[in-house]
Parts: C-alpha cells; sequence; structure tokens
C-alpha cells in the first residue's frame, strides 16, 4: 500500500525508447520489456518529469478525466505497486 505522500524515482537499469503515441521500457537487470501508452504512459510522466506524489497524480487524473475518486486512487495505486514490483521505479520516501 502506498503513502498518499510517496513521491518516486526511476531505476538506473532502464533503457527508454519513444515509439510514436508510447514508450517501450527494458529492465536491463531482469530482461523484460514493458509498453506504456495512454493513461500508463502519462502517470509515468507525471512520476518521471513532474516528481508528483501519488496523492497529487490521483488528484490529478480526476481533475482531468472527471473520473470517481475511488477508482482512480486503486488504479492509480495498482499501477505504481507493479511499476515498483518490476523494478522500473522507487519509492523515495516511505
Amino acid at each position: 500500500m502506498l503513502n498518499p505522500t510517496n513521491t518516486f524515482t526511476v531505476s538506473n537499469e532502464l533503457f527508454i525508447e519513444n515509439l510514436g503515441d508510447g514508450i517501450v521500457i527494458l529492465n536491463e537487470k531482469s530482461g523484460e520489456y514493458f509498453a506504456l501508452e495512454g493513461i500508463s504512459l502519462e502517470i509515468w510522466e507525471l512520476i518521471t518529469q513532474k516528481n508528483m506524489s501519488f496523492l497529487e497524480i490521483v488528484e490529478y487524473i480526476i481533475s482531468v478525466y472527471e473520473i470517481d475518486e475511488k477508482i482512480v486512487y486503486s488504479d492509480v495505486e495498482d499501477f505504481i505497486i507493479n511499476l515498483i514490483k518490476n523494478e522500473l521505479i522507487e519509492k523515495v520516501n516511505l
């Protein structure tokens, strides 16, 4: 479970390539590839370029897409936890 104030940093062992409307990320440590586009890419950019906290990301998505807060909170948390589990990002603060 994430803390609302958690911020994140990108793993040092990634190779990232822009591909049209998305990106492909290679985790050089695990050898796994990940493709991000649409909202997942937008969340990635909020983490990596805007350094937004978990709660700031949730609030941003709600304001832009007018989606129910509970759904956004759960979906964004699941996505970020997946990024952490796949060693694409790490929590900066606990």
